[in-house]
């Protein structure tokens, strides 16, 4: 990790409703470093703990910010499972909950662990015990009143010595919530991404499996959305040839809940006709996938059949049973030679209208958008500037209005 990363994970900073809140109401306790910045993970003076905080996430319903993050208490002694949620848009905080602790829960960031429909709270964390007897396993934390209080952690899935587990992810939609999980061999080619589904709200769960093989290497799984009964799972293997490693970018999907799956090949050949994806996640997780009704739109970075690196898009239309052809976003609209940083491009989707956000390697943010529900893009659009802190960022996110149904208005953030 970057020295400039390292310094700034030992405390997490939330950005409340900058729209909303005026300086004329802010409290004396907030930080300093805007008018609009709150430390949260340490905002009093007596919870000055100084942990090295990790893994923030957030997620908003109405009015109820919830915010969760991992913290090394001593490391590597313990590791926790903290949640802090605000009832007024950010406004006020209530104290911090500790939910959970073990010295092996995993802290890699291309993980979502994090899921709220109404006032279900559903979170999960991928660890290990070494009593009795060394095992891994998946911990699920529930909060059935909007995060007021949490259930006892429940180990909802384990595997034997033998096996890993990771890559959790954790998505919901009307009531109904899928915690994923890649559940490995460390001495063989079995491996699976395992989903635990739940309709009552976190209370029970049915396990189901997305993909199941022991042929292929390399497998790994980058991305996990639910839309109502309609689930995709997002994952590559691996193919080595010539001392050249190749990844093959996979969607397996069901439109029964996951009681059945289809998994197809959705990657583009390269010009020796082997499929080149490249890394679907840098350091940090973003969407892959985005779903509306009957539809799931996947964006990516590979080599197209030019072996030339490029932002590649493609839509289904009946729950992934079929993929339009690959549309290549950046062959035709970027300078030649351009470099796209692989694993930062993400996506969003309303109401027929598509919205492509990626990098350049020297930090561009690029904006391309669909207004006929990704049949065609325009131009893309340069959302950096030559000015001064705004001339080029890193892990760039675009975000849907929540208030605007007609999905005209959204909002762009990266790391200046």
């Amino acid at each position: 990790m970057p020295m400039w990363l390292d310094v700034y994970a030992t405390r997490f900073l939330v950005l409340a409703t900058v729209l909303i809140i005026s300086p004329l109401h802010l409290q004396a306790k907030n930080a300093n470093l805007s008018n609009w910045i709150q430390n949260v993970s340490e905002m009093y003076p007596e919870e000055a703990t100084q942990f090295r905080d990790s893994n923030p996430e957030v997620a908003v319903s109405g009015s109820t910010v919830h915010v969760m993050w991992l913290a090394d208490e001593a490391n590597p002694v313990t590791r926790a499972v903290y949640y802090r949620r605000s009832t007024d848009g950010g406004k006020t905080w209530e104290s911090r909950k500790r939910l959970f602790a073990e010295p092996t829960i995993n802290v890699d960031p291309l993980q979502k662990h994090m899921a709220v429909d109404g006032n279900i709270v559903h979170i999960a964390v991928a660890n290990s015990h070494s009593t009795p007897g060394w095992y891994f396993a998946v911990t699920y934390l529930r909060s059935g009143d909007g995060g007021s209080t949490f259930d006892a952690p429940l180990t909802l899935y384990s595997v034997d010595t033998k096996d890993q587990v990771s890559s959790v992810h954790v998505v919901s939609d009307q009531g109904k919530a899928t915690i994923g999980l890649h559940s490995w061999c460390n001495y063989c080619v079995d491996n699976a991404y395992v989903l635990m589904n739940t309709l009552d709200g976190g209370k029970t769960f049915k396990r189901v499996a997305a993909y199941s093989t022991t042929s292929g290497r390399g497998w790994s799984v980058f991305d996990l959305k639910r839309s109502g009964d309609n689930l995709y799972v997002l994952y590559t293997d691996s193919d080595w040839n010539y001392g050249m490693i190749y990844d093959n970018l996979y969607i397996a999907a069901s439109s029964d809940g996951g009681t059945t799956f289809k998994q197809q090949l959705i990657s583009i050949p390269s010009k020796n006709g082997n499929h080149k994806t490249l890394g679907l996640q840098d350091q940090n997780y973003v969407p892959k996938l985005a779903a509306y009704k009957n539809e799931v739109y996947v964006v990516w970075n590979a080599l197209d059949q030019d072996d030339q690196q490029h932002i590649i898009f493609r839509k289904s239309v009946d729950n992934g049973v079929t993929f339009a052809p690959a549309l290549n976003l950046t062959k035709a609209t970027m300078p030649a030679g351009s470099a796209f940083q692989p694993g930062q491009e993400t996506l969003e989707v309303r109401n027929g209208k598509v919205y492509v956000l990626f990098l350049q390697t020297d930090g561009k943010v690029y904006l391309t958008r669909s207004m006929d529900d990704g049949t065609s893009f325009l131009p893309p659009q340069l959302l950096t500037t030559s000015a001064y802190l705004t001339d080029g960022g890193s892990w760039p996110v675009v975000q849907l209005d929540p208030n605007d149904a007609s999905g005209s208005k959204v909002w762009v953030f990266w790391n200046a």
